[in-house]
């Protein structure tokens, strides 16, 4: 069983409507919302901006919180990046997680998440293939967190470390050295 207290829960809305996320928000009694969209307007979904999604939630009282620059920033990746293993598109946000605004925006998403039921937002259904995995991968790694990535109303996942992952010198690397290998010096 999960200890409710370290939880953070993942979600993506995809083709939803907003209605019907915000229904599934609550289904799963989310207090917060944190958007870590690296955009608060959507490539798709148009009802899906910062400033939609806000309103709807404050009607269901549920808080908003937008944190794409600290956590979903989407850069381009380094010629040299070390996270040979991530797809091109996500090569970026890896390096990202290692900076100073990535990690003071994890401190807030920490301290949000003691008193809160926290939800992470982006617009990709599939975890596996949004940066939502690689945060639910420092955040599991880094401060013990636990992360569960709604699908649907009756489908969650629990998370479990990306096969190709490795901590090493107080950094992640996705490069498939070895596989889930955790290296502290």
């Amino acid at each position: 069983m999960l200890d409710s207290e370290r939880i953070i829960w993942t979600a993506g809305y995809g083709d939803r409507t907003l209605s019907g996320f915000v229904a599934l928000l609550t289904d799963f009694h989310i207090e917060s919302v944190v958007d870590i969209r690296s955009s608060p307007i959507p490539y798709r979904g148009a009802q899906f901006t910062s400033d939609q999604l806000r309103a709807e939630l404050d009607r269901r009282e549920i808080q908003f919180h937008r944190a794409g620059h600290q956590l979903g920033t989407c850069k381009k990746a380094s010629p040299d990046s070390t996270h040979v293993a991530l797809s091109k598109s996500l090569r970026g946000h890896a390096e990202h997680m290692s900076t100073p605004v990535f990690r003071q925006g994890v401190k807030q998403l920490i301290d949000l998440a003691e008193h809160n039921r926290v939800i992470l937002v982006t617009e990709l259904k599939d975890f596996e293939n949004c940066h939502r995995r690689l945060v639910a991968d420092y955040l599991a790694l880094t401060e013990g967190l636990q992360f569960i990535h709604i699908l649907d109303r009756h489908l969650v996942v629990e998370h479990t470390l990306t096969s190709y992952i490795r901590y090493q010198f107080n950094s992640i690397v996705y490069d498939g050295l070895g596989a889930q290998s955790i290296i502290v010096h």
